[in-house]
């Protein structure tokens, strides 16, 4: 692929690499919905923010799963569990991040990842080449 190119959601390849019973019960409507709220964090053009195709295929499906994943847990529930109770069953949640911040991501691995692999690309003035890997 080349710069420029749009990466385009795959179910298929998605549903392979985040084989998790709660993705696979998800329309097609809703995965697609999950990638693109996913373009509006990282955009899915190749070279812009990130010059290896592969590589932003990988954020983008991260940030994709952890959407999904955020979404899949009901209505209503935001935050990371902070606290569960067995007999009567009971969860807390801590209170949601105002921002894209590490707090946000981390609330799944998929989010952690994603910030992990995205953080190169925000230290300082980034400006992308094309840097001619085979990856």
């Amino acid at each position: 692929m080349n710069a420029g190119q749009i990466i385009i959601f795959d179910k298929e390849w998605f549903l392979s690499a985040y084989p998790e019973q709660s993705f696979m019960t998800m329309t097609d409507t809703q995965l697609n919905n999950y990638f693109e709220l996913a373009t509006g964090i990282l955009s899915p053009v190749v070279g812009k923010v990130v010059c290896c195709e592969q590589k932003l295929k990988n954020m983008l499906y991260l940030l994709t799963a952890h959407r999904a994943f955020l979404f899949s847990r009901g209505a209503g529930v935001t935050g990371t569990l902070s606290n569960a109770t067995e007999g009567s069953v009971s969860a807390g949640f801590a209170q949601i991040p105002q921002n894209l911040n590490a707090a946000w991501f981390n609330q799944t691995q998929y989010g952690s990842l994603f910030w992990a692999m995205v953080k190169p690309y925000m230290q300082g003035r980034y400006i992308p080449y094309v840097c001619g890997c085979k990856c």
